[in-house]
């Protein structure tokens, strides 16, 4: 099916899918981007993302997700992934020199129960599995990554905050400072980003990804902007929207955002909301989520009897040094393919967004389904 989109003055969000449903394996695609100087960067990335990915990813998918191919299939999405976002790079570079805009990219592949996850930048996401949190994005903000500052400090790039003076220009070796930890030049609070051709090449947009297997019951999928995350966290936004369809969910952690930012944001907040239940006739998350339980009941519920926590992620990698860890396959809880009729039928996403540039309120929802394919909607909301 076509791509659904929503942007703001400077994020992005998108969703897309494939569009034969007869053929296997299926993809679905979550995107955000949180652009800054502009949004033109951001733009690029969702209007050629779905093409280099196409190009890419594997035309076959495991017979099982416990059997040994699981390591190579991963490894395949992963480098297509990996590509797709860096030759968009190498042409934002070529084709559009005079443009000073950035981006951050956080992407969500699924095929079936498979998901992969990359970020590049600090818009973060996660994954609630109904009694159980998981980060999986690795926030790339200089201040919360001393791997990121030291690997550039290793490349020569001067890292500073900024000096106190009306000049963006950075503190001299003896001065503290004010504000986050920058790159100079240009100034960029993270060490990748997409675009931003002012800053020294040592910032790239090679992404770190994450790739597991979904739980049976399904998870639902968090994507925010970091307009999102300095507000609030992971457990707070679960606690509140476990038992809230998509589109409520989002809306309500708009709200929160306000209120917590004591009715005046900083900052762009953008967040998407995606129920996944590839095996389910669920038609939302909410019966596969569980109020919070006490501990006795959350040992039970999340560790098997053998002791082995069901949810793992399969593999791990920093696509720029390209360090993957050891694909970890469970034997012991064989799980076979549904058929192709059944595989990812109930899906529905959220995105909402509150930008502080834009006053008029949107309140627009776009919904595509027929009989046999995936439900896809997206609820978008600028305040």
């Amino acid at each position: 099916m076509p791509m659904n989109s929503h942007s703001t003055i400077l994020d992005v969000t998108f969703v897309w899918q494939s569009e034969n449903v007869t053929v296997t394996p299926q993809w679905s695609l979550y995107g955000l981007c949180d652009g800054h100087g502009g949004s033109k960067a951001a733009t690029f990335v969702k209007d050629n993302i779905v093409l280099e990915l196409q190009k890419r990813l594997p035309e076959w998918i495991p017979e099982s997700w416990s059997s040994p191919e699981v390591a190579e299939f991963a490894f395949s999405v992963m480098e297509a992934v990996s590509e797709a976002i860096q030759t968009m790079e190498k042409k934002w570079r070529t084709s559009a020199m005079t443009d000073h805009s950035g981006s951050t990219i956080t992407l969500a592949l699924r095929c079936d129960r498979f998901l992969t996850v990359a970020n590049v930048g600090d818009s973060s996401a996660f994954l609630d599995c109904g009694g159980s949190i998981h980060p999986v994005t690795h926030s790339h903000r200089l201040e919360d990554n001393p791997f990121e500052v030291q690997r550039l400090r290793d490349a020569g790039i001067t890292i500073a905050r900024v000096r106190g003076t009306y000049e963006l220009e950075p503190a001299l070796p003896d001065e503290t400072g004010i504000g986050a930890l920058r790159v100079w030049p240009g100034g960029l609070a993270m060490g990748r980003s997409f675009g931003d051709v002012d800053a020294p090449r040592p910032v790239t947009a090679q992404p770190h990804i994450k790739q597991m297997v979904i739980p049976e019951e399904g998870a639902r999928l968090y994507l925010g902007s970091d307009g999102v995350w300095d507000v609030l966290n992971a457990t707070a936004i679960t606690r509140s929207c476990r038992h809230q369809v998509p589109q409520q969910a989002s809306h309500l952690i708009m709200d929160r955002i306000i209120l917590g930012s004591g009715g005046c944001p900083i900052d762009d907040a953008t967040i998407v909301v995606a129920d996944m239940l590839p095996e389910s006739t669920r038609k939302d998350f909410l019966g596969a989520s569980k109020p919070a339980p006490r501990k006795k009941r959350f040992k039970r519920r999340m560790f098997s009897k053998s002791g082995k926590n069901p949810f793992d992620f399969l593999c791990e990698i920093d696509s720029i040094d390209i360090r993957p860890l050891p694909a970890r396959v469970d034997s012991s809880a064989p799980v076979r393919i549904q058929p192709k009729s059944s595989i990812g039928r109930h899906l529905h996403c959220s995105a909402t967004s509150l930008d502080i540039f834009h006053t008029p309120r949107k309140d627009t929802f776009m919904e595509e389904e027929e009989e046999g394919e995936e439900k896809i909607g997206i609820h978008a909301d600028s305040l």
